[in-house]
């Protein structure tokens, strides 16, 4: 798949003299490879104070989600598969990601049950739902296969990480347990559970979900049983490369066990519920001990004694992925995306990836800078990748919103960089709130937009024109790298979009108030 780069250029100007043949040919050339198009181009120059359209980024932004939407459809049971295996990716070599990954899967599948949640449409509804049952279905199928990842805290190898697509073991070498997996599964079957009540849907079927008996034998209930017996257990990052324990492994399994814990009492079982619940205060209780008070950012993992350790930073976009996965800003307060210790984390991860990627200093200087998984990575050659960057837009919306519905915003010593950080931000010093009232209030949120709507155009000028991601953006080149039609890039478009609309009508609304 040839990457097409784009972004807004100037109407060009009338020349003097006539364009040579070999200008020409050299333009015709570009134009094949994808980096000049009449509406957007890597070399473009400001033409607001911006450097983009907002009314057309926002025709844009709904457009993109749609297709984005689509895409990822798309690969959920595409042809060859078993019904409700979410592919990675549409790339079967160089690299081949035809598999079914446990995290990747329920992190898709997450987004597709909140379009389900929201949805008017009672077609898609009907569709979301189906797609969502065939998901439960293969999962608690793959459930009972038998992995390598087989221990006596996990007899039933739930740390498993990828399947073949037809749900089949895979039995490679691999970084082996991935304990996040389980935990999202949980989470995104929970919240689905939860949507399809809300829309009516037969209590006896979500009953097959979950069912107060051990040994367990239902999906949610195996999952809830492995993560809270598995706390502290040896593990492999998201990324699985490093093995320890990790800051987003821990947020991702104690909002399942947070959540486990209502839906364990839902269906009467009290000392499950009060089990999970414990176990979520053992998770709340290591967070704190991943800040690095000396680096002033979150270090991604601790306790390493396995995989790769050539992540001598410790700084890793994994963090600012914790805090949206995590979901702290939208159930209980913990690690939310205004953490003054995520933003003070993005502030220092953004710096660094500016230096360390030369498509941030080569193309489009007025945006901010496309964003990889660490310094040290050398996966392929070590790039930015699409789902990053866009986690990083969805950390500026998500910010803005929850700025605009509290009505302040709190600069502490470890947040000011962040927002003096801001392009066109007010002047901000540690240790001040600024309330609604204060003139400067309009002014942050705006720029906190403003900076989500620039990750926005980062990805816009590497993506394919015709929308499609891959997994990577190649950090010389500026093209799209690695696997073809990234599911999770997807996903990360489609809640970047929806974090976006979220706060664009936050922020009017207390505008007004």
């Amino acid at each position: 798949m040839v990457a097409k780069l784009s972004c807004r250029i100037a109407p060009p100007t009338r020349r003097s003299r006539p364009v040579s043949l070999l200008l020409l040919l050299v333009a015709a050339t570009l134009l094949v490879l994808g980096l000049v198009d009449k509406a957007y181009s890597l070399t473009a120059t400001k033409r607001t104070a911006t450097g983009w359209d907002p009314v057309e980024l926002t025709t844009w932004v709904a457009a993109q989600r749609d297709k984005s939407l689509n895409l990822l459809v798309a690969n959920i049971s595409p042809a060859g598969t078993a019904k409700g295996c979410v592919v990675a990716a549409q790339s079967k070599s160089d690299p081949n990601y035809w598999y079914y990954w446990v995290r990747d899967g329920a992190l898709v599948m997450g987004v597709l049950g909140q379009e389900y949640a929201m949805t008017k449409d009672a077609a898609a509804a009907k569709r979301f739902e189906q797609l969502m049952w065939d998901f439960v279905d293969f999962n608690t199928a793959i459930q009972s296969v038998a992995t390598r990842s087989v221990s006596s805290s996990d007899p039933l190898g739930l740390g498993e990480p990828k399947y073949h697509v037809n749900g089949g073991a895979f039995n490679d070498e691999w970084g082996r347990p991935q304990n996040d997996g389980p935990a999202l599964r949980a989470s995104t079957t929970i919240r689905f559970a939860q949507a399809y009540l809300n829309r009516g849907g037969s209590l006896e079927r979500v009953k097959k979900l979950y069912r107060a008996t051990m040994p367990a034998d239902t999906l949610v209930k195996r999952d809830l049983e492995m993560v809270s017996h598995n706390l502290g257990v040896s593990n492999f990052d998201l990324w699985e490369e490093v093995k320890g324990q990790h800051l987003y492994t821990n947020t991702v399994q104690r909002r399942a066990l947070v959540e486990g814990a209502t839906f364990a009492q839902f269906f009467n079982d009290t000392g499950a519920a009060q089990w999970y619940q414990k176990q979520s205060g053992v998770l709340t209780s290591t967070l704190d001990g991943f800040w690095d008070s000396a680096r002033g950012y979150f270090g991604a993992s601790q306790q390493i004694d396995g995989g790769l350790r050539s992540k001598s930073s410790n700084l890793d976009v994994a963090v600012i992925l914790a805090a949206l996965h995590g979901a702290g800003d939208v159930t209980d307060g913990i690690l939310t995306v205004d953490d003054d210790r995520v933003l003070a984390t993005a502030h220092v991860l953004a710096q660094h990836h500016l230096r360390t990627f030369a498509i941030n200093t080569k193309y489009r200087t007025d945006l901010p800078p496309a964003i990889g998984r660490y310094e040290e990575d050398t996966y392929l050659g070590g790039n930015p990748w699409f789902l990053t960057t866009l986690a990083m837009a969805e950390l500026h919306f998500r910010v803005a919103a929850r700025a605009a519905r509290r009505g302040s915003i709190a600069v502490t010593g470890r947040s000011v960089a962040f927002f003096q950080g801001l392009p066109g931000a007010p002047s901000v010093t540690a240790g001040t709130t600024i309330g609604k009232n204060d003139a400067r209030f309009a002014g942050m949120l705006q720029a906190l937009m403003d900076r989500g709507d620039g990750y926005m155009v980062r990805t816009r000028v590497h993506m394919g024109a015709d929308g499609r991601m891959d997994e990577q953006i190649d950090r010389w080149t500026g093209h799209m790298k690695s696997a073809k039609d990234l599911t999770w890039s997807y996903a990360a478009f489609v809640t970047a979009a929806t974090a976006r609309d979220a706060a664009r009508d936050a922020v009017r609304a207390a505008m007004k108030a």
